[in-house]
């Protein structure tokens, strides 16, 4: 068993943090995105996924310091709470309004307990709220269910919904298929035997690789 390295725990806290809805600590989201502008390509071993996020995250700086707090809620909130162009919410891009999804949620909420994460106000399969999960989970095999059956699949649905969304989250968003290839590279695919056999960290995992296969 072996846990994740700081410096990710890190990224991916400070890239959960800056994914939240901006209003709620304007100024601390905003400095935030300046940290991981100046940090991310140095947590990530100075890679061509850090690099880009490290864009992402300062192009966001400039524009909640040009733009503010209230131009950054309102733009926020089309995009990804109200009728949104994409909710953040990972499950519903896996799963769909399914039962599968609720099962997933119910499970995924005695993780977020265990690894003394809390969802606050947003759903259990909200992005940021996994992310923090992801950087907390000890157990290379968790890591591994949750990245290849959750995370990578509903990222792309997720970026395939905002291709011309031109908001500057999107653009954060954009980066993390490629910075959690680049922080767990032996963890974002799931061997077939894997799924057939693993009893995963989320209560009813049989469904979980299944439905997510054939929902797709």
């Amino acid at each position: 068993m072996s846990g994740v390295d700081t410096r990710i725990r890190t990224l991916l806290d400070q890239v959960a943090f800056v994914l939240c809805y901006p209003a709620e600590a304007f100024s601390s989201r905003r400095a935030t995105a300046k940290a991981l502008a100046d940090h991310a390509g140095e947590l990530l071993d100075g890679s061509a996924a850090g690099e880009e996020l490290a864009a992402a995250a300062a192009a966001l700086a400039d524009d909640l310091d040009m733009r503010g707090a209230e131009w950054a809620a309102e733009r926020y909130t089309v995009i990804f709470d109200m009728s949104p162009v994409c909710t953040l919410a990972v499950g519903f891009h896996v799963f769909g309004e399914t039962y599968a999804r609720g099962e997933f949620l119910a499970g995924i909420t005695g993780e977020l307990r265990g690894h003394g994460v809390s969802a606050g106000n947003e759903i259990a399969d909200h992005l940021p709220v996994l992310l923090q999960l992801l950087g907390r989970m000890a157990d290379a095999e968790d890591r591994q269910l949750l990245l290849s059956v959750i995370l990578m699949p509903g990222l792309a649905k997720m970026l395939q919904e905002l291709e011309s969304a031109s908001d500057p989250w999107s653009g954060v968003l954009r980066t993390l298929p490629a910075v959690l290839t680049e922080a767990f590279p032996d963890e974002v695919s799931l061997p077939d035997d894997l799924i057939a056999t693993h009893d995963p960290c989320i209560p009813a995992g049989e469904f979980l690789g299944k439905e997510a296969a054939t929902h797709a």
